[in-house]
C-alpha cells in the first residue's frame, strides 16, 4: 500500500542523505550539485565518444534543435554548482 509515500522515500533515498531535506535551502543545493554532477559527466561522455569516434557534438543529431539550448541549460547549472559550491564552504 502507500505507492506514492513509497515513491517519495525511495526517491529521497535514491538522491541521498535524506535527512538533508529536512532543510529545503539545503536540500536544493545538494540536489543542484548532485544535477550538475551528472550532467557534467554526460557532456565529458559526449567529448570522449568525439575524440574516439572523431565526430563533433555527437549528440546533436539526437537531440536536434533542443541541443543549443540544453548546452545553455548546462552552463547556468554550473554556475549554480559554483554558487552552492561557494555557500556550502
Amino acid at each position: 500500500g502507500h505507492p506514492s509515500e513509497r515513491l517519495k522515500n525511495m526517491v529521497l533515498l535514491a538522491f541521498g542523505q535524506k535527512k538533508m531535506f529536512d532543510r529545503p535551502f539545503v536540500g536544493a543545493m545538494h540536489l543542484l550539485i548532485y544535477g550538475g554532477f551528472l550532467i557534467v559527466n554526460i557532456e565529458v561522455l559526449e567529448i570522449v565518444l568525439d575524440g574516439i569516434l572523431g565526430t563533433h557534438r555527437l549528440f546533436s543529431p539526437l537531440l536536434g534543435a533542443a541541443y543549443p539550448y540544453l548546452l545553455h541549460f548546462f552552463e547556468l547549472v554550473a554556475l549554480g554548482v559554483v554558487f552552492a559550491c561557494v555557500v556550502f564552504w
